[in-house]
Order: structure tokens, then C-alpha cells, then sequence
């Protein structure tokens, strides 16, 4: 070893800071940490071995890991591997030890026992080096140098971006531009040679010089020279190094090396490129007689905190006064450390390689807390143990840790921070059942939680649990008793009063009043002989109001409220829509009081009710098909009075989505799937301090902003306890800290610590594909190369007409939550618009594109919805077939145009000798043609007679087939018209007869039961038969009353007989005599009309049978269980008309769009084909005229499936009769 000597009055100084100065830390212990979710990656996720030694992030943000069995490359959704074999597309064999890649994207890869590759991702060729003493620049050695004990650290690119590897025989500098090796051995003759061809570890300083770490000695390597200075251990020299197996470097940047040893502990080497350098030794002596003081990890925070990973533990390396202190932490105490990593928050990560219980730590930035993570067999995101094989962070701040026979887990170190409460002990925090349905906070900081299984109580401060171990217990006779237990399971809604007590309401029972200082409950039971005991039943909703007065509401019995006696009840009454009596539904789901003393109460069928309790009265708001600015459904879950942004409004949670209420104008406005919601449902609403809603749903967390109306969603991959959440289960406290309970425990946030993921998404094209089949770089596809490099480095690509089908994979390399990214792509010049794919179809599918340029841009987002800034693009070219170039066409032409020439010149040459020869013969017959001429023109002059007489008896003879052709269309529509006429009296005839047969019939049967009787003292029977032969009667009279008024039609004998009368008072009884027949097919037969009276001019006998067609109709289409509606009001037709409007509705099955133009036709029928609704085909036309000699109309609304609207429209004013 080459040094200076120390001189004498130096020794004492260096031998006093070589003692070990010990220290131990003790670290506050804290449990792990609710947001440290481990995600685990294994065999079933595509990884195609569960030991995994190396790992690397390549240029592109391609994870590659090397396993016992193959290179996996790793896109966020599969692992691609790379098995042995033997051509130049797969790697040389399976067992990876080490992985690395150079500046120049070029992966090395160490196999185990010997074989050393270089992968090329350009060209995705695997190239193999292998030693031959006889082959000049050969590798020395192809055999990792190491089995796994140490970190080794066998790849260093200098400043100069030169490579070297170490080998078991020296070390090798990689001459790039020749693809060869220069090499650096031990040489026993040379002093300043390598000490040892054994290569564990290499580094570098500001000088360029390399510091290698051999199994015999440290060297300081000159590349330039190629000359090593040697340090090696002395036992007469204290300025020496301990032991010769270097197994760590770092070189300071203070002059200072750091040097871990396998046997001697750690060594600084101060002043280390001076001559008089001096070695510190700390951490030599073992702490167990069984063990020796190795060094595996030395590492410098970013705080400057020095920390050395040791076989006896954490050691933290202080600079006291020029002295230099080993303090081990004591919870790592006879644990190897085998790794150190800093987080991005400072937080450091500590694992052994060796132990398999204590395997890995987290220490906060300032060291003075420590977690040791273990595995959880309830907890799905606890790690699970195993030795660690390395620790390494990806660009997007995910932890990558490899456990041995565990696979691979990974944490998001930017994960939103959502903690979770359920069954699973964390922090000594649990519940007893996970499925939560109500949260309460009291002022003292206890939360109180329902569960399926009970009530518990909770102190996240002090740490504490309660459960109140409640059971049903059905208790008749008594209207209330105290207790020391409740009697019911399953708390469903909490309430606090001023002086803290707790009303609370239960899904299985009733309600209790919990007094928290004497651990009291007074429950409430049902009392028959007690009308004003409690009634209600699986409680959903406790108010209390600003004015103290407590409101209750349920499964039955409607909204109730506590007397001032605290021990009764008085209750509203359920009435129907519009009755301002009472609520419009005995099912209550939520009870809100807003700031202004009005009380609003979600129901299950009767939409959102208001309650002023001052006056009483309730106005009820439901969902109407018809008007878009009603509420979207009828099941009311939530309500919220916003405090922030637009506080006049009230937000509504319902079973259609959510809505905005504005309580001025009475509107709502939706916000559903439509509008990018995830779901229908929401289950609850909270504002947080900055105005933003947030809402609990089947499908996650939603944040909605009510400004800019944008909307995120938060999922089970966010950290939430699952993406199903309950109704009711929902709270904020007086620090602003959210709390949502669901099927499988409760979240509790600060909104305001819950922030975008800070890294942008990086989308890729991975793959190219042609009638699906890959193609991968230099492959020949018909004599062509498509690819000149790999699709994941190339700009643009080539194709021609014969590539009819092509398809491009792709991905985003951000690996945080992959299912809920989202893709957007284009191929600009062939797409008019983006197509957006969700994460499980990242493909882009074209066939038959047109020759031209294009370009393919893919976008993609990150794991909280943000767009990349971006693109993933590829140029395409489509080169067109020869037949559609230029030169083609071009050639094409010149070959025409020569034709043409040639054609031309041999075509003028024959002109001219036909010229000769014509003018010849034109003489000799200009002579014949005179002659002939006169001959032919005077028979020209007979044949020009002759025409003209044959033309004019043609035009004759074409008039009169014009004639004959007109009369037969006549004929035949006449025939139609006689056909359909006589078609239309069959059906109306056959109909007639039936609808006389059915009545007749009926009459018959009592008649011939009154025939045969001999003895009539029965009159209650004889009445029976009576009244139906009277009622068959009567609609036999009716149908000949119709028949007779259509008569009267006919022939313009129908006279009105008019007079004043109350329309609405005349409808209310026709109301009531179909009010019968609707309770028989069980039909909700409603009567509405917004004036109590309408007096005006009409003739009351054909009002009447108009009413009764329409309504004979509504009642027959209608399905059982249905809705018919009669409504009266004023309206304003067009003109300036006032008139009065009767509509008669039904939700029948409707009217299709091609009926409507014929359905007041006179015999005109719809059902036809269904003979179940035939009908006689005269009522709706009776109907039509009778509304037109009232000088008014009628008009029909219809759409298959959603039922018919007839409405009948009346003059107002008598002078219309005059």
C-alpha cells in the first residue's frame, strides 16, 4: 500500500479517533402508516418469477426487472419477458443477477455463474460477450464476481461516459465504437496493478479516478495510466485498513472515502487524495460474539445525515468537534441492513437482506421515528415479509421493493392520504364490523360509529375503542324505560343535543337517548295503549332544529317530532302530492333544517318535501317525465345548504343523480352520467372549506366543483376502504375533517391534503401490428423493412397499399392506479374526431387507409384524470400503389400523346389519297345525283303529305290513350275507395255486433235465471240479476246514442244545448264515477285542476260523452297499477285565444308515430292486431266532432312506451254560442 508516513506528534491524535465512540438511539416506535398501502405484483400479474435480484428504469420509463427466470419489462398493465434461447431476439439465459443501463440506453445484463449480455432496445437484439484469451478485446471474464451476500456494485460509467464492469477476473473498460473490451487484472509483479481481480464494488471521484472495492484490497484506478494506488490492511501500520473485503464505497465531497469492509467494519479515509491521508475506523468491534462487524450499505441523506448499513444493525455516523461518533439505532439492533434509500419527503427506507421477520423500516427526515412494516394477513396492503432483495424509486415516486419468493411490491409515495378504519387493529383503532351506516363526532372528540354489528365509540387521539356489544330486544307494553344497554343493533343515524346527549336511531328498532357522563340510554318502545309513544320503525333521519325541537324519520309512519314533555310524540300526517298537510310519503330518508329555519325531508317515493314549521305547511317537489327542470327522481338520499359558493341553492343527493335546487325559481338542474358522474346514486354531500362538494357513491369518492361544474373521482385504488359507500354514513367536524362510511369500513380525510399526483403521464406506442401479427425492428414483411429501430424509438414508418390492416398498442408508464387512466387517440388526416378508450382497450385498429401522410397522436392521463402535455406520435406514410404515382402517370401520358402522333400522321396520309380518288368519283356522279335529285324531290314532297296526315292521326290517337289512362287510375281509386269503405263498415259492423252481442249476453243469463225461479223471496239475489240486466241496458243505450249522435253528424242535425255551468265541479263527477272501475284494475286515477271553480257556456250531455270515450280509453290502455290523470286549466292558444284545457293522461303503451294522423278517423282502429283492445272505431271520431261544434279541438300526444295525453280544448267566452 502506497502512503506517507504519519509523523510521531500526529499519532496519539489518530489513535484517539479511531476508538469507536458508541452511542445507541432510541426511536420513538409508530405504527405503520395508513397511507403505506403495499401493492403486490406477482406470478399471477404476469412476473414471471417470484425472486427478483435487479431492477432498472430506462430511458423511456420502461421498468425492467431481472428474475430467477428471465427479464420482465414492465408497462404499468403486463410484464413482457424475455426466456433464453437461442437467437439474437432472446437473452442468453434466465437467472439475472444484475441489470444495468448505460448513458447510451444500452442494457447490461449478469447472469448467474457466467454470461454477460447487452441488450440493445433500438434494434431489441441481445448481444452475448464471452472471454477467448485468443480473440483480442475480448471480455476477461463473463462471471458475476459475487452469490448475493453484498451489494454489489460491479457496472460505473466515469465522467467520460466510458463503462466499466467488474468481473471475477479484474476490471473491463468498454470500448463502445469497437464493441470490445480493454481489461485491468491483479498482476503479482506489478505493485501498481489491481490488488485483486475479485470485483465487488466500484466508484468514482471529482478527479476521474476510480475506487474499486476487490475482495483483497481497495484501489484508487487511474484510467489514464492505468496505474492502481493500493490500500490494504497492515497489522503494524494503525493508518490501515482492518480488514481486505471492501464491500461499500462512497467517496465525499469533502476528500473524504467512506469504506465498508466484510470483517472490519466501516473506515473514512480523511484527506484520501492526499499523501497523508488518515483512516478512521468505527464500528469494528461486534456487538455479538457470534457475529462480525460487516458493512453492506453507506449512505448520505439529503439533510447530510450519514447512515451505514451493518450486519449488527443502522448505525448513524455523527462529525462531533473533528471526532467522529457511531450511534445505532436500537429497534435495528442485530438486523442486517442491506439497503438505504430517501424517499422524495426525506423519509428513509431501510431493509435486510438477511432477516426475515424485520425486514423493513421507514425513519421520518429528522430520524426520530421509526415503523417496522410486517405482515397483516387481514390487511389485503400489508407487506408480506421476506428477505429484500433491493429497494429502488421509479421517476414517478413509487417504491419498488423485491422480496425474496414474494415477488415485487410497490408503493405510491404521493398516495392520496385517506385513512381507513375498519375491523383490521391499526394504531390500536378498530371496528367491530366493517360494513359502517352512521358517524358521529361529539364535541370531545370521541367519534361514535354504527355498524352492522353495533355502536362503537372511538378517540383517535387517545387511541381507544368502545363497542357498546348492543342487541335487539323487542319491548312491548311500555312506552319508555332507562337502561344501561341499548335494544337495538344496528345504529343507522346519530344526533347531538346542547348538552351532549345522543339521540340515536336504528335500522332494526327505534330510538334511545344515550347519555354519554352516566352511561345511560332511554329507549323508546311501542306502546299500543299509548297513541302518542313512539311509532316509527328502522330510523333514517334525526334533526335536531336550531329551536331544539327534535325531529324523527323512517321506514313507516311519516315525520314526527318530541314533545316538550321529552317522553311524547306528535306526528304529521302522510297525505297525497299537494296536500300541504303533511309529508306525501311515510318513508323519511333525510331530515335537513337550512339556515333560514325551513326544514327539507328527502323521501322514498314522494321526492323533496319542505316543512314550514311556522305555518305547518309542506310543499312536496317530485319528479315530473315531462318538465326537465323537476327533480330526476323521487328517492331523496342527501341534502346540503351550501356555506360558500352559491348558498341560495340547495344540493340534492338522489337516486337519479345529483341536483341543484334553486329554491327562487323552484327549478332543478341534474348532474349525472351525462355529465361525466360515475354512477346515479349518491349517498351523501359535504362541503369542504374551500366550497368543493364531496360526494359518497356505489362508484367511489366524487369531488365535484360547483364553478367550474368539474368532476374527479377517487376509487379503492386511491386508498378509499372499497368504492361502495352507505347512505347516511357520512360526517364533517368542526376542523373540517371528512368522514364516509361504506361496505367495508369508514374514510376520514383533510380535504386539503388531498392533492393531484404531481407527475405528468408518459404515453408510448409499444407495438406494431400488421393483420395482427407483430413487427418488430429489421423485419422483413414482403421484402420490406417496416421498421428500421424499435416502434418505441421510432418517429415515423412507411407503409403501402397492401397493408390493409394495422393496429398500434399503447400504454402510459405512470404505474399508479393503470385501470383508471384514460386514452385518447387520433390519426390525423383519417379521424375526424378523438376516440377515447379506457385502459383495458389500448389499442388503435385501422383497415384500408387511403395513400397520404398522417399522424398517429395518443394521449393518455395520469391516475387523478389530468391529460399528458404530450403526445405519443408516429408519422405514417402510405405510399400508393405503382399505378397512383406520378412517374406512372407520367409515363402514361407521354405513351398516349406518341399514339396519338403516329395515329395522326398514318390517318393524314391516307386522307390524302382518299382525297384523289373522291374527287374523281364526285365528278362522275355529280351528273347521276341531278337526274337523281329531281326524281327524289317530288317524292319527297308526296311523302312530306303523307306524314303530316299520319302525324295528326297520332296526336289523335295519343290524346285518346291519355284519356283511357286517366278514367282507369279514376276507376281504380274509386274501387280502393269502395274497398276500404266497405272494409271499414265490415269491421265497424262486426265490431257493433259485438259490442251489442256482450251486454245482450249479459242480459240473457240473469233473464233465463229469472225465468226459471219458482220462488222469488230472495230479493237480494232477484236484486243482483236485476241491476246487471239494468246496467247492460244502460250501455246498450249508450252505444245507440252514439250511433244516433253520429247520425245526427251526418246529416247537420246535431244541435248544442248550452249553458252555464262549473266545469270543474262537473268533471269532479266524472272523476268519481270512473273512481270504481280504476280501484278494480287497481289504477291511481287522479284529479287536478288549479282553480277550485270554472264557470263557462257548455252542453254538459256531449261534454260528458267526450269525457267518457277518453276516459273509457285511458282506463283500458292503462296496466295494472298504472296512472290516469285529468287536469283542468286556463290556457292562451295561439291567437291571443283563452280557452280551457281538459287533458286526460295515461301511461299506457302508447300510440305509434304512424296511427296518430288517422286515430279520429271514423272507424279507424289501433288495436287491430290486438284483439284484447278492440274497440268499435266511433268514439274518438264522435268525440272530435263534438269538440268542434263547441268551436273548439282536440289534440293527441303519444309515444310508444310512455304513454297518451288527449287534450281538449273549450272556448271560455259564451259570445262565441251567440
Amino acid at each position: 500500500m502506497y502512503r506517507r508516513p504519519i509523523p510521531l506528534r500526529d499519532m496519539s491524535r489518530v489513535k484517539f479517533q479511531t476508538l469507536l465512540c458508541l452511542a445507541v438511539i432510541s426511536l420513538a416506535v409508530g405504527a405503520q402508516d395508513p397511507y403505506i398501502r403495499f401493492h403486490k405484483l406477482g406470478l399471477e400479474d404476469g412476473l414471471s418469477h417470484s425472486l427478483v435480484l435487479s431492477f432498472i428504469e430506462d430511458d423511456l420509463g420502461f421498468l425492467w426487472f431481472g428474475t430467477q427466470d428471465g427479464l420482465n419489462r414492465y408497462d404499468g398493465y403486463t410484464f413482457k419477458v424475455y426466456h433464453a434461447g437461442k437467437t439474437n431476439r432472446t437473452p442468453s439465459k434466465n437467472w439475472i443477477m444484475d441489470i444495468y443501463q448505460d448513458h447510451f440506453s444500452q442494457i447490461w445484463i449478469f447472469y448467474q455463474g457466467n454470461g454477460l449480455d447487452r441488450f440493445d432496445p433500438l434494434l431489441e437484439t441481445f448481444h452475448s460477450y464471452k472471454p477467448d484469451s485468443l480473440t483480442p478485446g475480448s471480455i476477461s471474464s463473463d462471471s458475476y464476481p459475487g452469490s448475493g451476500v453484498f451489494n454489489y456494485a460491479v457496472f460505473y460509467e466515469d465522467a467520460d461516459s466510458n463503462l466499466w464492469i467488474g468481473t471475477d477476473r479484474g476490471v473491463n473498460k468498454y470500448l463502445r465504437e469497437d464493441d470490445c473490451f480493454e481489461y485491468f487484472r491483479h498482476d503479482p509483479e506489478d505493485a501498481y496493478s489491481l490488488s485483486n481481480d475479485r470485483i465487488i464494488t466500484i466508484t468514482g471521484d471529482h478527479e476521474n479516478k476510480l475506487w474499486i472495492g476487490t475482495d483483497n484490497g481497495l484501489n484508487r484506478f487511474d484510467p489514464k495510466t492505468g496505474r492502481s494506488i493500493r490500500f490494504l490492511p497492515d497489522a503494524a501500520d494503525p493508518n490501515t485498513l482492518i480488514d481486505s473485503t471492501i464491500t461499500c464505497i462512497m467517496v465525499c465531497e469533502d476528500s473524504c472515502v467512506w469504506v465498508g469492509t466484510e470483517n472490519g467494519g466501516l473506515h473514512i479515509i480523511e484527506h484520501a487524495y492526499d499523501e497523508d491521508y488518515r483512516i478512521v475506523n468505527l464500528i469494528g468491534e461486534p456487538l455479538n460474539v457470534n457475529l462480525v462487524p460487516s458493512i453492506y450499505k453507506i449512505y448520505n441523506t439529503r439533510r447530510g445525515y450519514m447512515l451505514v448499513g451493518s450486519s449488527q444493525g443502522l448505525y448513524r455516523i455523527n462529525r462531533v468537534e473533528g471526532f467522529f461518533q457511531a450511534s445505532l439505532f436500537r429497534d435495528t439492533r442485530n438486523i442486517h441492513i442491506d439497503h438505504i434509500i430517501e424517499d422524495p419527503s426525506g423519509n428513509i427506507w431501510v431493509a435486510s437482506r438477511q432477516n426475515l421477520r424485520n425486514s423493513l423500516f421507514r425513519l421520518d427526515p429528522d430520524l426520530k421515528r421509526i415503523e417496522n412494516f410486517s405482515f397483516d394477513e387481514k390487511d389485503p396492503y400489508s407487506y408480506g415479509g421476506g428477505k429484500v432483495m433491493f429497494m429502488n424509486i421509479s421517476r414517478t415516486d413509487l417504491l419498488w421493493i423485491s422480496a425474496e419468493k414474494h415477488g415485487l411490491y410497490m408503493v405510491d409515495l404521493n398516495a392520496k392520504k385517506f385513512h381507513t378504519i375498519d375491523e383490521i387493529p391499526r394504531n390500536n383503532i378498530r371496528l367491530d364490523d366493517k360494513e359502517v351506516y352512521a358517524i358521529h363526532e361529539d364535541g370531545m372528540g370521541n367519534l361514535y360509529v354504527g355498524t352492522k354489528s353495533g355502536l362503537n365509540r372511538l378517540n383517535l387521539k387517545e387511541q381507544t375503542v368502545m363497542s357498546f356489544h348492543n342487541k335487539q330486544e323487542i319491548i312491548s307494553g311500555i312506552s319508555y324505560q332507562y337502561s344501561n344497554r341499548l335494544p337495538a343493533e344496528l345504529i343507522g343515524t346519530i344526533a347531538e343535543t346542547r348538552d351532549h346527549k345522543l339521540w340515536l336511531g336504528s335500522f332494526d328498532y327505534k330510538i334511545s337517548l344515550y347519555d354519554p357522563v352516566n352511561e345511560r340510554f332511554l329507549n323508546f318502545h311501542h306502546n299500543e295503549q299509548d297513541e302518542k309513544s313512539f311509532l316509527g320503525w328502522s330510523l333514517r333521519s334525526i334533526c335536531i332544529s336550531a329551536d331544539d325541537r327534535v325531529y324523527f324519520g323512517g321506514t313507516s309512519d311519516g315525520l314526527s317530532y318530541l314533545n316538550d314533555d321529552g317522553r311524547t310524540f306528535s306526528y304529521y300526517p302522510v297525505t297525497s302530492s299537494g296536500d300541504p298537510a303533511g309529508t306525501n310519503d311515510s318513508w323519511i330518508n333525510v331530515i335537513y333544517e337550512d339556515r333560514g329555519g325551513i326544514l327539507w325531508i328527502g323521501t322514498l317515493r314522494g321526492g323533496l318535501n319542505r316543512l314550514d314549521p311556522e305555518t305547518g305547511e309542506f310543499t312536496h317537489y317530485m319528479n315530473d317525465p315531462s318538465d326537465p327542470n323537476s327533480i330526476s327522481n323521487d328517492l331523496v338520499k342527501c341534502i346540503l345548504e351550501p356555506e360558500i359558493h352559491d348558498p341560495e341553492c340547495l344540493w340534492i343527493g338522489t337516486n337519479g343523480g345529483l341536483n341543484k335546487f334553486d329554491r327562487n325559481s323552484g327549478s332543478f338542474s341534474l348532474y349525472s352520467v351525462e355529465e361525466g358522474m360515475p354512477g346515479s346514486t349518491i349517498h351523501g354531500i359535504l362541503e369542504d372549506k374551500r366550497g368543493m362538494l364531496w360526494l359518497s357513491s356505489n362508484q367511489g369518492l366524487i369531488l365535484f366543483d360547483p364553478l367550474t361544474e368539474n368532476i374527479r373521482v377517487y376509487t379503492v385504488e386511491d386508498g378509499l376502504q372499497g368504492n361502495e359507500f352507505n347512505e347516511g354514513a357520512y360526517f364533517k367536524n368542526e376542523d373540517g375533517i371528512l368522514y364516509f362510511g361504506g361496505t367495508n369500513g369508514l374514510n376520514y380525510f383533510n380535504p386539503n391534503e388531498i392533492r393531484d399526483n404531481p407527475h405528468d403521464a408518459t404515453p408510448v406506442i409499444t407495438d406494431l401490428r400488421i393483420y395482427n401479427q407483430p413487427v418488430m425492428a429489421l423485419d422483413s414483411i414482403g421484402k420490406r423493412v417496416i421498421l428500421g429501430k424499435s416502434i418505441l424509438h421510432t418517429d415515423e414508418i412507411y407503409l403501402t397499399h397492401k397493408d390493409k390492416v394495422i393496429s398500434f398498442e399503447f400504454t402510459s408508464l405512470h404505474f399508479i392506479a393503470p385501470a383508471k387512466l384514460k386514452y385518447r387517440y387520433m390519426l390525423e388526416g383519417f379521424d375526424e374526431d378523438w376516440n377515447p378508450v379506457p385502459s383495458g382497450q389500448r389499442f388503435a385498429h385501422y383497415t384500408n387507409i387511403p395513400s397520404g401522410d398522417y399522424t398517429l397522436r395518443i394521449y393518455s392521463t395520469n391516475s387523478d384524470g389530468v391529460w399528458s402535455d404530450e403526445p405519443a406520435s408516429l408519422a405514417i406514410h402510405v405510399l400508393p400503389p405503382f399505378w397512383e404515382t406520378v412517374w406512372f402517370k407520367a409515363l402514361i401520358g407521354i405513351v398516349i400523346i406518341a399514339l396519338f402522333l403516329a395515329v395522326m400522321s398514318i390517318r393524314t396520309q391516307v386522307l390524302k389519297h382518299q382525297k384523289k380518288m373522291l374527287t374523281l368519283e364526285v365528278e362522275e356522279r355529280t351528273w347521276e345525283l341531278k337526274e337523281a335529285n329531281r326524281t327524289l324531290q317530288d317524292q319527297q314532297n308526296e311523302i312530306i303529305s303523307q306524314s303530316d296526315k299520319i302525324a295528326q292521326q297520332r296526336d289523335n290517337l295519343s290524346n285518346q290513350n291519355k284519356l283511357l289512362e286517366n278514367q282507369k287510375v279514376e276507376i281504380q281509386a274509386m274501387a280502393e275507395k269502395l274497398h276500404e269503405s266497405d272494409q271499414a263498415k265490415l269491421r265497424f259492423f262486426t265490431n257493433i255486433s259485438h259490442e251489442f252481442r256482450t251486454p245482450l249476453t249479459l242480459i240473457m243469463g240473469p233473464t233465463e235465471n229469472l225465468l226459471k225461479k219458482e220462488d222469488y223471496s230472495d230479493p237480494k239475489t232477484v236484486r243482483e240479476d236485476l241491476s246487471l240486466i239494468y246496467r247492460n241496458e244502460k250501455r246498450l243505450y249508450r252505444l245507440i246514442n252514439q250511433l244516433l249522435e253520429i247520425r245526427h253528424v251526418e246529416t247537420g242535425t246535431l244541435k248544442l244545448s248550452v249553458k252555464q255551468n262549473d266545469i270543474v265541479g262537473f268533471l269532479h263527477e266524472i272523476h268519481g264515477l270512473f273512481k270504481p272501475l280504476a280501484s278494480r284494475k287497481n289504477i291511481d286515477f287522479r284529479f287536478v285542476s288549479e282553480l277550485e271553480s270554472i264557470p263557462i257556456f257548455f252542453d254538459a250531455d256531449k261534454i260528458e260523452k267526450i269525457l267518457y270515450n277518453l276516459l273509457s280509453n285511458a282506463m283500458k290502455y292503462a296496466p295494472e297499477g298504472g296512472t290516469v290523470t285529468i287536469s283542468v286549466t286556463i290556457v292562451e292558444r295561439p291567437g291571443g285565444k283563452e280557452m280551457l284545457s281538459i287533458s286526460v293522461a295515461d301511461n299506457g303503451p302508447g300510440i305509434a308515430a304512424e296511427h296518430i294522423p288517422y286515430i279520429f278517423d271514423r272507424f279507424y282502429q289501433v288495436s287491430r292486431s290486438q284483439p284484447e283492445y278492440s274497440s268499435s272505431g266511433i268514439g274518438l271520431s264522435l268525440s272530435k266532432e263534438l269538440v268542434e261544434k263547441h268551436y273548439g279541438e282536440i289534440t293527441l300526444q303519444s309515444e310508444p312506451g310512455k304513454g297518451t295525453v288527449f287534450d281538449v280544448y273549450l272556448p271560455v267566452s259564451p259570445d262565441i254560442y251567440k
